[in-house]
């Protein structure tokens, strides 16, 4: 990719977007991957050109959000 970009790609149901990152972006987005054990991952942008399989994504932002497990429910006893 020109510059260093890194790019990859979202799959979503029959579609793909293809998301291309500055190296700076980029590497954060892998730092907070690493650092939650469980994360969640909001993609902005709007969609660009067509491809084959689906769309580029233009001008994309990818922010990392860590995912806390929900807590078990105590049974209820029934009567």
């Amino acid at each position: 990719m020109t510059n260093g970009h890194k790019m990859f790609v979202l799959k979503c149901d029959a579609y793909e977007v293809s998301v291309t990152l500055r190296p700076k972006h980029f590497n954060k987005m892998i730092k907070d991957m690493e650092q939650f054990p469980l994360w969640v991952a909001a993609v902005r942008g709007c969609l660009g050109e067509r491809t084959e399989h689906g769309f580029v994504g233009d001008n994309p932002s990818v922010q990392i959000f860590e995912r806390k497990p929900k807590e078990a429910k105590p049974s209820e006893e029934s009567a």
